[in-house]
Formats: structure tokens, sequence, C-alpha cells
């Protein structure tokens, strides 16, 4: 099997992390327009959760990245608690920001996803690099803060 090349690669991960940002802003903007500042928070938090594992999970998934201690694969003891806050803090940030952009951007020209309005797929656009862009800038800083996990 042959690596991709660094272009695609990085491509993808545009693709993924803004994908995920804009998917996101589509559903917390009807949650919030059907149920309120309650509900939009919980759908944050879990999604953040979520995320935050997801990515957790994909880390150790590579070679040599959580080997050191993984025994019996619960959860890999202390990876999980030295890993698991900072993919989260990353994922939270991120879908906050993208929230935050697809909110402005329907304040100054209608519902993101709605049709007719000004431009809709411009607005999908800013929201995925406003996200892209804070989940660079998020993973630095927890990098940046917390380092590599000691073991």
């Amino acid at each position: 099997m042959s690596d991709l090349p660094v272009w695609l690669a990085i491509s993808i991960l545009i693709l993924r992390i803004g994908g995920i940002g804009v998917i996101f802003a589509l559903i917390a903007s009807r949650i919030y327009h059907r149920s309120g500042r309650v509900a939009l928070a919980l759908c944050w938090a879990l999604a953040s959760l979520a995320w935050g594992y997801l990515g957790y999970r994909q880390f150790c998934s590579q070679p040599l990245a959580c080997d050191a201690v993984m025994v019996d694969d619960h959860l890999l003891d202390g990876y999980w608690r030295d890993l698991m806050p900072g993919f989260t803090l990353i994922a939270g940030v991120t879908l906050a920001a993208a929230l935050a952009a697809a909110i402005w951007l329907e304040r100054r020209g209608g519902n993101l996803a709605a049709r007719g309005t000004s431009n809709p797929a411009r607005r999908i656009l800013i929201t995925g690099v406003v996200a892209f862009g804070t989940w660079c800038a998020a993973t630095l800083a927890v990098v940046s803060v917390q380092g590599w996990p000691r073991v």
C-alpha cells in the first residue's frame, strides 16, 4: 500500500475538519431554533465529547502512539486520562467557532441551509474554513500547553 501524496492528505484533512464543523453548525442551528439554548449546549457538549473520543481513538490506533501502556485496551489507562481532555477541548473549541461563524453569517444574510438566500455555498465555505482554522489553532495551543503525555 502506497502512502498518499502530501497535498491529497492535507486536502482530505481540510475537508474532514471543515465538513464536521459545517454539519455540526447546520444541526445545531436547527436544534437552537426548535429547542433553545439548553438543547444547543447539550448538543455541543455531546458532539465535543464524541469527536474528542474519536480523535483520541484515532490517535492511539497509530503504530507506537499509545503502545507503551496498552493493558488489555482498558481505554489505554493513562493515555485516556492524559489525552482525552485535550482532544475534547480541541473539538469543543472548533465546534463552538463553527457555530459562532454560522450564527454570525446567518444574522448577516439568512439561514445557513436556507435556499434562496444570498449565496449559501459561500456561507458554508466560510464556516468550514473557520472550523479548520480554529482546529489548527486549538491543536497548536493544546500541544504547546499540554505537551506530550508522560508514561
